[in-house]
């Protein structure tokens, strides 16, 4: 039976979305200002204390006011040709989605939509990088039928599958999926101690030496002489509070990344639909995303040496958009099994496929032109800007070139690809490694890029185009590249498969 259209008519967002406004405005505000805040708190003389209080008013007052005429400039409404999206205070926006360009409607609940009992609806479209629309406050009931109809239209069956009922669970009568599995806490903690705590533990550092700076400054005489006479005097001082506070920092790096994993991917469960696979987790925000098969266009098997030696791997589905997807707009499995993985490469590519490919490096030259720009060059740069403080000692940064000699040696092995009558994949990363698998008959299109040096030494680049992001075969002999770019178009214009 055909549903009724639930937003025939311009409709607003649930009159809650200004408290969501109006915390997101915090936190914007919070992000930018945090150093002067925390500088403002612990600042015992507090001499500007009034006027700060003057600023902050002011801009609560603006913000107040600009969530209220958000809210009510903010309307949508389902045509009979796709989604319609009025917005703007100053400036008036109108946008219009086709339904065929909507890719998936997912849900999120934050820790006020959940408080409030109600969704925000994020709409992927073709054409848009991210997510181009959403509403931001939705009444469950409200979210699951828009839902339902947009996919009706679509003509899909999305939405009889994966509505949510009004408690938070899925409609009696309804299933998710088929269930796969499920993250386990100490799945997720292994994941937490497996992230790259070099940016953590770069911003825990560049935090805590950013209030001591502060602190120098408005803290008072009193305080400057003090960090003047014990922690910043001389070298030895130095190194040896360095020493004694990274183990610290490391700690306390680990511990958030640890509380980051398990905020974002808590209960984090996978299923299989039959349309393609359906995550849900998260404990302050909760989010439900699908992965259309038909719509994946590429994905990645990702691992460290951590990873690796919990035996933990880290899958990304890459799906259609006309703009390059970034990394953080994929939807991802931050961890898993080597046997849950392969579970879910499955709904793009057979495992033996890839177990039997045959791989091949790209031409050794790489590794000269390698050596040159990426190292050699920078070195060169760096050493100059050094001379300026420390003369001919700025030349023990050529003592790293062994290093980096070694460093584009395994750059080099770990650089191999593989093309089969169904596939393309790619293999590279020292450390981090990372697997690229791309089916033949979703390439739009495929680029034989010569730059300088390459024409110089008969060499070119293979740049495969897919309506999520490229995959690129650098550095091959002019001849096996024309005959993989020439094999790929033959492919690609006899595959009958629908690429989407």
């Amino acid at each position: 039976m055909k549903r009724n259209n639930p937003a025939a008519e311009r409709t607003r967002q649930s009159p809650l979305a200004i408290i969501l406004l109006l915390a997101t405005f915090a936190k914007n505000t919070f992000r930018q200002f945090w150093p002067f805040i925390i500088v403002f708190l612990i600042n015992p003389k507090r001499s500007m204390e009034f006027q700060i209080l003057i600023v902050v008013a002011v801009f609560s007052f603006i913000s107040l006011i600009s969530s209220i005429l958000s809210y009510f400039r903010f309307y949508y409404q389902l045509t009979e040709d796709g989604l319609v999206v009025e917005k703007g205070i100053f400036k008036k926006t109108r946008i219009q989605v086709p339904f065929e360009r909507i890719q998936s409607v997912n849900i999120e609940q934050g820790i006020l939509h959940q408080a409030f009992n109600i969704v925000k609806l994020e709409i992927d479209t073709a054409g848009s990088k991210g997510n181009e629309l959403s509403i931001t406050a939705l009444d469950r009931t409200k979210a699951n039928e828009l839902r339902s109809f947009i996919f009706e239209q679509k003509g899909t069956k999305s939405a009889a599958e994966g509505d949510l009922s009004a408690d938070g669970d899925h409609l009696a009568g309804a299933s998710p999926g088929q269930f796969l599995f499920q993250l386990s806490g100490f799945t997720l903690f292994k994941i937490g101690i497996s992230q790259n705590h070099l940016r953590t533990l770069g911003i825990v550092i560049l935090f805590l030496f950013g209030v001591a700076e502060n602190l120098s400054q408005f803290g008072g005489e009193g305080v400057e002489e003090y960090m003047d006479g014990t922690f910043w005097s001389g070298i030895f001082s130095t190194a040896l509070a360095a020493l004694i506070l990274l183990p610290i920092f490391l700690i306390v790096s680990l511990i958030i990344s640890v509380v980051q994993i398990v905020f974002k991917y808590a209960d984090f469960t996978v299923f299989r639909t039959h349309e393609g696979l359906r995550l849900i987790g998260g404990l302050l925000t909760r989010i439900e995303q699908v992965a259309v098969r038909k719509k994946i266009q590429m994905m990645t098997f990702e691992t460290n040496p951590i990873r690796r030696m919990l035996g933990l791997v880290k899958v990304r589905f890459y799906q259609a958009s006309s703009m390059q997807v970034q990394v953080n707009q994929s939807i991802q499995i931050p961890g898993c099994s080597q046997t849950e993985s392969e579970m879910v490469a499955e709904e793009y590519i057979s495992m033996y496929e890839l177990k039997s490919a045959e791989f091949f490096h790209v031409d050794p030259r790489y590794r000269i032109r390698l050596f040159l720009f990426s190292g050699l060059l920078p070195l060169i740069i760096v050493m100059g800007v050094l001379s300026w403080n420390f003369g001919k000692d700025a030349f023990f940064v050529f003592l790293i070139l062994p290093l980096l000699g070694i460093w584009v040696h395994l750059h080099y092995q770990r650089l191999v690809f593989a093309i089969s009558n169904l596939s393309v994949i790619r293999k590279d990363g020292i450390f981090a490694r990372k697997t690229t698998l791309l089916k033949l008959y979703k390439i739009q299109a495929v680029e034989l890029s010569r730059g300088f040096y390459e024409r110089r030494n008969n060499l070119g680049t293979v740049v495969i185009h897919t309506a999520a992001r490229p995959v690129i075969i650098p550095f091959l002999p002019l001849s096996q590249a024309s005959q993989i770019v020439n094999y790929l178009l033959y492919k690609v214009e006899s595959e009958k498969k629908k690429w989407m």
